[in-house]
């Protein structure tokens, strides 16, 4: 039950490499809370009461593995940038307020195995590019908006 804003000095916490805040009442606006880490494997937020939209930075924190921050209030959509970090193993932002399309560009995630996008207002086309995901172990994409679920993606997730 900590609770309050993450201080700023956070940021600048370059060395840090994994962080575990979940489940606590921490507040603010996660776009300006949180710096580049360049040696960050491990960063969970969820379950607090953070806002705002999903940072571009996260792309920039070459050691990420895995982002968990479901259950805020997060908004905006998912950045471009996020299809950048082909580090990433574990996408957790379920329970949030996002909204727009998922990018093409969420197919170059190939060490993906688990993406939990559910509880969201996502909307538009599935893009057949995650079925290029390979290693995708779990894929939650539930309680959208999507339009439909391309046919042949399920069959690729399984090879």
């Amino acid at each position: 039950n900590l609770t309050g804003p993450i201080p700023k000095t956070l940021r600048n916490c370059t060395s840090l490499f994994r962080v575990r805040i979940e489940r606590n009442l921490f507040f603010g606006n996660i776009s300006e809370d949180f710096g580049v880490y360049n040696n960050l494997q491990y960063m969970d937020l969820c379950y607090n009461r953070f806002y705002g939209e999903i940072s571009q930075n996260w792309n920039r924190c070459p050691q990420l593995t895995t982002l968990r921050i479901a259950g805020n209030n997060i908004t905006g959509g998912i950045p471009l940038e996020i299809g950048d970090s082909i580090q990433l193993k574990l996408l957790d932002l379920s329970s949030n307020q996002m909204v727009g399309e998922l990018q093409k560009k969420f197919g170059k995630l190939t060490s993906l195995f688990k993406l939990m996008l559910n509880r969201n207002q996502l909307s538009g086309d599935i893009p057949p590019e995650l079925g290029s995901l390979t290693n995708l172990e779990y894929l939650d994409l539930s309680t959208n908006r999507f339009n439909k679920l391309i046919p042949n993606m399920m069959e690729n997730i399984a090879k």
